[in-house]
């Protein structure tokens, strides 16, 4: 509805620390504010499931940082979080099911506490 655009648009520029960025062209954002900027647009849909594939790749430390605490949030409200990643560190804290894929099938799937 649109009397809940504004709030759900500030809403996601606030957990991806880009209330600054608001009102600047596309133009002139960093690689990494870009990225979050999408984010943010998908963020503010409110959407119960995302797909992500590599959701921190090329980005630098403080937008992997945001990226990572904004995905866990949404997680924590109970929205399905599902990424692709090559970053062993970025599974470890997001994820509660690993599915490794090896030569297109999968090689295993751990729910839970997964390996490390």
């Amino acid at each position: 509805p649109r009397r809940e655009r504004g709030p759900r648009i500030a809403e996601a520029l606030g957990l991806l620390g880009l209330e600054e960025v608001s009102r600047r062209r596309h133009k002139g954002l960093s690689g990494g504010e870009a990225q979050r900027l999408a984010l943010a647009r998908v963020i503010a849909s409110h959407a119960e499931i995302l797909l992500l594939d590599e959701p921190t790749a090329s980005v630098d430390a403080e937008s992997r940082d945001r990226i990572l605490a904004a995905l866990a949030a949404l997680s924590q409200s109970g929205t399905t979080v599902i990424f692709s990643s090559h970053e062993p560190a970025l599974i470890d804290s997001l994820a509660q099911r690993v599915i490794l894929f090896d030569r297109g099938g999968i090689a295993s799937d751990i729910e839970g506490n997964h390996e490390k």
